[in-house]
């Protein structure tokens, strides 16, 4: 099943949250191929580029994959996922005879043909639609590796916000099974997957958080794109904590993610297809359909369209947009009230190049609306409900009700009665019918046949949001919502500016240690000579953690004189400087300063020299 849950979250500094794929396994018959007895079959290539030794990285297949299996699944079939394709260093292609329709495509990357002991290395996916007649390429990329942002020539080049602080790279880990594409067509399946990613930033912070790599094909075309949840570099956190320590941003604080765009959805048109079944979203009937609004001097903005597009291309290379979202103001979370959509269009923005090239929006509102679980007053009973882990975190308290907006669930497993099934407790999710008419609402949905075999749940009030779902057809494209209804939603507004800067980064294989520093191992100053000195000696010396090339000065911060020969230059591997140093003339306290600096991250020591009146004795 594909669920979309795509709202633009700059109030979580924008978060993007990707489609989700669930029951597609990677288990199948062994070598079958799709078939459609009812429909001609289509010629269907799957590629793999593998690495050779000492070559240049051509994508980011995991190093030592030997083996590549390939399967193929579609979505409501009551056929398993099945190995269409072994590719492998020597054949690394393959054609095969598929049936046309909507696949999911699924790829894992072993460093052995030994299915008893081999280990896995990656796995990617991608989705879309094999047809007869043209010719179907099934690109599938891996992306697990190091991203280092570059310029247009390819030379490491840092990204550099708001406040001066470098992005240097991001670490993607662990991408598998799900997705979507820029100016994705969400009527045909998406594939994909979620991972860990870590920004890394010049002042040593790595910002952990969750990042999104979605993937399409349709015929002839393929796209990929990226994106990441927010981080929080002021309290150093990321949003997947939220089960944990809250990470709600403050007026004050930075946030940054990899954002991508988001050109449409189940939002827009009510709901997403799902093989032949449309799976509709209750935040459909939030205002603005769920999605956040944003407002510039108090005249409507649609920031998504100047994000952007983030896409890969050539298996090592990505584009987009990095987002920076600094609040003026906390967040104020209230319950909701209906309220009318406002026509958006396009501000001009302000253009800000005293750091790296961005756009800034400045003045920008946002209104974020999300269902939420709120109770009564006085809550006491749970019920099957888990919020954050029964900690604080996310835990709103509006009037006399007590709400949780982090995305709490209702357990099947009730711990008091040791019985499956679900309990609301003092607790709701605001979704209820005002009548018996349920619209699409189905509690079960039967994927073999096709039919809803349980509209309603068995046990009080307790809706699922996201059980809405329906057989489509050539009049049907869109979810019936019937006569559900919000009474609790959560509605969070914030001020702020918002800095969106293009980025360009270049993928490897290999991941370096985090950029560091370079270490000044030595330094030596006279600590007080006498004036008339004709000359003195500093010296230093340093070394690169990362073994980059360094460059470095000595200069004179305060007090005077005169520097002369051997007080700047640059080397690879350890450096080392014996610098003349003239002092002034007349007493004074001189402050001399040694800099060592690896092109992107710079260090320096201050050592301070007395000069002062003495009396020379000269021996003749």
């Amino acid at each position: 099943m594909i669920q979309k849950n795509y709202a633009i979250k700059i109030a979580v500094a924008m978060t993007v949250a990707a489609a989700s794929l669930s029951g597609c396994g990677s288990t199948g018959s062994n070598g079958a191929l799709m078939e459609q007895s009812q429909a001609a079959k289509a010629d269907v290539t799957v590629s793999a580029r593998f690495p050779s030794s000492g070559e240049a990285a051509k994508s980011l297949l995991p190093a030592g994959t030997q083996v590549i299996e390939v399967f193929a699944y579609q979505q409501d079939s009551q056929n398993p996922s099945t190995l269409i394709a072994t590719l492998t260093p020597s054949a690394p292609t393959k054609s095969v005879k598929m049936g046309s329709g909507m696949y999911f495509i699924y790829a894992y990357a072993y460093d052995s043909a030994d299915s008893a002991t081999r280990i896995m290395l990656g796995q990617t996916s991608t989705g879309g639609e094999v047809q007869v007649g043209v010719v179907n390429n099934v690109n599938l990329t891996f992306m697990d590796g190091q991203w280092t942002l570059v310029n247009s020539s390819d030379s490491p080049t840092p990204l550099v916000l708001s406040n001066g602080t470098q992005l240097i790279d991001f670490i993607i880990g662990s991408q598998k099974g799900y997705a979507a594409k820029a100016s994705i067509d969400y009527t045909k399946p998406v594939g994909g997957g979620s991972g860990d990613v870590r920004l890394r930033f010049d002042n040593n912070t790595s910002a952990r958080t969750r990042g999104y790599f979605a993937s399409q094909f349709v015929g002839t075309a393929a796209s990929t794109f990226l994106n990441s949840e927010s981080y929080n570099l002021t309290k150093q956190c990321g949003y997947d904590s939220y089960y944990g320590i809250p990470c709600v941003e403050n007026a004050g604080d930075q946030m940054v993610m990899i954002s991508g765009k988001d050109n449409g959805g189940d939002y827009q048109s009510g709901g997403s297809y799902n093989g032949n079944i449309l799976t509709g979203s209750a935040e459909s009937l939030l205002p603005g359909g769920g999605i956040t609004m944003f407002t510039q001097n108090g005249t409507s903005l649609d920031l998504m369209s100047a994000i952007p597009d983030t896409t890969i291309s050539g298996g090592n290379l990505i584009t987009g947009g990095i987002v920076e979202w600094k609040p003026a103001t906390n967040k104020i979370t209230t319950l909701g009230t209906p309220i009318v959509a406002k026509s958006v269009k396009n501000i001009p923005a302000l253009a800000i190049k005293a750091q790296s090239s961005n756009t800034a929006y400045p003045n920008l509102s946002v209104k974020e609306s999300q269902t939420i679980v709120c109770s009564g007053s006085n809550p006491q009973n749970r019920g099957t409900w888990t919020f954050a882990n029964n900690t604080s975190a996310g835990k709103v308290l509006l009037g006399n009700r007590v709400c949780y907006t982090n995305y709490p669930y209702l357990n099947s497993y009730n711990p008091v009665t040791y019985q499956y099934g679900v309990d609301a407790g003092d607790y709701s999710y605001g979704l209820l019918p005002a009548t018996t008419d349920l619209g699409d609402y189905c509690h079960q949905w039967d994927y073999y046949n096709n039919t809803c075999s349980q509209q309603a749940p068995s046990s009080g009030d307790v809706y699922n949001p996201w059980n809405f779902k329906a057989v489509k057809s050539a009049s049907k494209t869109t979810i019936n919502y019937g006569s559900f209804k919000f009474n609790f939603w959560g509605e969070t507004t914030q001020t702020g500016t918002a800095y969106i800067y293009p980025f360009r980064a270049k993928g490897s294989t290999s991941v370096k240690a985090a950029p560091a520093a370079p270490v000044i191992t030595s330094i030596g100053v006279p600590a007080s000579v006498p004036t008339g000195t004709a000359t003195s000696t500093l010296t230093a010396s340093a070394f690169d953690p990362n073994g980059d090339p360094i460059t470095w000065s000595w200069s004179i911060v305060s007090g005077g004189g005169t520097l002369g020969q051997g007080c700047s230059g640059s080397g690879a591997g350890p450096v080392s400087s014996t610098c003349t140093y003239t002092p002034p003339t007349t007493s004074a306290s001189v402050i001399l300063r040694f800099t060592a600096s690896d092109g992107s991250k710079t260090t320096a020591l201050n050592r301070t020299l007395s000069v002062s009146d003495g009396t020379s004795v000269v021996i003749q």
